[in-house]
């Protein structure tokens, strides 16, 4: 368990005996995590931060009913998306999808934060990018739950309502795709380029 999950707990603990000072500090810690993570669910920033001051002052206000939890983010991460999911539901500004998420997932992946030492791998980056925002939008969120929030398979699954094996072929399946096409477009590259995107390796999901 890593001293970030225990002070997690701990500030959680106290934010259920009323501890002002802990709520601040747990608000100052996920805010702008939290931003970041619904602007992958929508483009309206205004929303996103109505959302989660709605979250906070639930938070606070519900602070005696919140049971003890050992995931401090997963719990924050998921209010959150539920908050959106009904917030977005007939706002002109949405991207509506055919899917009964009732939302359209905006992956975020900037090349800038890859390791891009040769235009070899920028190249790849690029298509890897490109890539990525062609998947359907589940497939898009199971991804970026998966490897860029580091959450489990499990708590996937909880998350998007899906049954985890179905998760776990979303991503499979997912990362297959992207590795097939970026073979076909650059036949004379090795496989091994692909760990410019450190974070969807076929051989993590092996793992797992």
């Amino acid at each position: 368990m890593t001293i970030d999950v225990d002070i997690d707990r701990k500030l959680w603990d106290e934010i259920i005996t009323g501890n002002e000072t802990s709520f601040r500090q747990l608000y100052d810690k996920y805010v702008g995590h939290l931003l970041h993570f619904g602007r992958q669910y929508c483009q309206d920033i205004s929303l996103i931060e109505d959302c989660i001051q709605d979250l906070f002052v639930d938070l606070f206000y519900y602070r005696a009913r919140l049971s003890r939890t050992d995931n401090v983010r997963y719990y924050l991460y998921r209010s959150l998306r539920r908050k959106l999911a009904k917030a977005v539901k007939g706002a002109k500004n949405f991207q509506h999808t055919d899917d009964d998420t009732g939302y359209a997932f905006f992956i975020e992946y900037s090349i800038e934060d890859t390791i891009v030492d040769t235009e070899q791998k920028k190249e790849l980056a690029t298509l890897v990018k490109n890539e990525l925002e062609s998947l359907p939008s589940k497939q898009q969120e199971a991804l970026y739950l998966r490897f860029f929030q580091s959450m489990s398979y499990d708590e996937i699954a909880e998350l998007m309502q899906i049954e985890k094996q179905s998760i776990r072929m979303s991503v499979y399946r997912a990362i297959k795709t992207i590795r097939e096409n970026i073979c076909k477009k650059l036949p004379n590259k090795t496989a091994s380029l692909l760990l410019v995107l450190p974070y969807i390796r076929i051989q993590q999901f092996e793992k797992n």
